[in-house]
């Protein structure tokens, strides 16, 4: 009978013969909060049994680390999940982290120009190089082991007329002849989490659109690369996100000297993200710096020209202005955030602010926000958003 537990060959020596020493499988918890590094070790006394507490219309979450599996087991996963109805399984995967993140910059070694060289970040959970498990694989209910250690993680949604109480659910890992049961005990409070949508803690993460496309090979704008939009969409909800980024370019097209709106486009864009559940539309950036990171001008996103002078303001008029006959004709008022340029600072708020102003004069009532360390900018944005490294 094979055994789905690692094996490795020792060396006797009373004996004075090799001998194979079989391991059997182990699978234990750990907090789905707390960083699972990729060098993480089997624990002699680890816990076969963990207690979640979770709100109604929650997400009960956890991590299962299983160890000594034989490369190509096949490791089934079983949750007895009653009334949370069908759980939701993943296989983590250890990805490298060659630097860690930086004071100021994205990492430690990002050249910060005329802001000076970053410094190397105290506060960090661990120094790189390391591994980390992070990004989640859909498994179904089962996988093949592809190393002696995997790395699961067990959603169970709390539906919001959930009975209070405590609830067990048995978590059984299989892997050919191995098998361990865990026990997973959920306490349901009475609180709620209300649905994700104009209610809900305002959260944006920025995507793009042809990159839906570009990264699963299908044709922009096909009826396959609208279908993988709203996979996007529903996972974003599923994250809590109620802001989506609406891009100038995806909705744009250049005819002649002028740029166009597709307001089919646009309107199609809305709906697949509102059936999913966001609600906040957040149209793209207008104007953008050029050359160092502390010029003092602005120059429109579609076109190039200088943001706040002659052509350029002409322009930025049209394009506003379309936007915003087409946010009146939908009724997207009281949804529609705009962003103007991101991360005014320093020789370039003067031109920020001045752009802000042509904005609100041909989108009237639209509320303007910006991400910024430039505390020049509030009053010419509604909201601001500060960098929390620079605060």
């Amino acid at each position: 009978m094979r055994s789905s537990a690692s094996c490795e060959t020792l060396y006797n020596c009373s004996r004075k013969q090799w001998v194979l020493q079989v391991r059997p499988m182990q699978a234990t918890f750990h907090d789905s909060l707390k960083f699972i590094y990729g060098d993480v070790a089997p624990k002699k006394n680890g816990e076969t049994s963990t207690h979640l507490d979770v709100a109604r219309g929650g997400t009960a979450a956890v991590h299962v680390i299983v160890h000594e599996l034989a490369p190509g087991a096949m490791v089934r996963v079983e949750v007895q999940s009653g009334p949370f109805g069908k759980p939701r399984l993943f296989r983590l995967h250890a990805v490298p982290v060659p630097v860690n993140t930086g004071l100021i910059g994205f990492t430690e070694d990002t050249d910060m120009g005329e802001r000076g060289a970053n410094r190397p970040n105290p506060f960090t959970a661990r120094r790189a190089p390391f591994t980390v498990y992070d990004p989640m694989e859909p498994i179904g209910t089962s996988f093949a082991a592809k190393s002696p250690t995997a790395c699961l993680r067990i959603h169970l949604l709390v539906p919001l007329d959930m009975k209070p109480g405590v609830y067990t659910c048995p978590v059984t890992i299989r892997a050919d002849t191995d098998r361990v049961v865990l026990y997973l005990r959920i306490r349901v409070h009475r609180a709620t989490i209300p649905p994700v949508g104009a209610d809900s803690i305002p959260y944006t993460n920025w995507f793009l659109l042809p990159n839906m496309a570009s990264g699963h090979d299908l044709k922009p704008w096909s009826p396959n690369h609208w279908r993988m939009i709203g996979n996007y969409a529903a996972l974003m909800a599923r994250v809590r996100q109620n802001i989506f980024l609406v891009t100038l370019t995806d909705i744009f097209t250049k005819r002649g000297k002028r740029f166009i709106l597709d307001e089919e486009r646009l309107r199609r864009i809305v709906a697949v993200f509102t059936r999913a559940g966001l609600h906040w539309i957040e149209g793209g950036h207008l104007a953008v710096r050029k050359g160092a990171w502390n010029s003092a001008l602005y120059f429109n996103i579609l076109g190039g020209e200088q943001s706040t002078d002659g052509a350029g303001v002409a322009a930025l008029a049209d394009v506003t202005g379309q936007l915003m006959r087409a946010i009146e004709r939908n009724g997207w008022r009281s949804r529609w955030l705009q962003h103007v340029a991101d991360e005014p600072a320093g020789a370039n708020v003067p031109d920020y602010r001045i752009a802000t102003g042509i904005v609100r004069k041909y989108m009237p009532g639209i509320t303007i926000f910006d991400a910024s360390a430039d505390r020049g900018i509030p009053g010419a944005t509604d909201i601001w958003c500060p960098h929390v490294n620079y605060f």
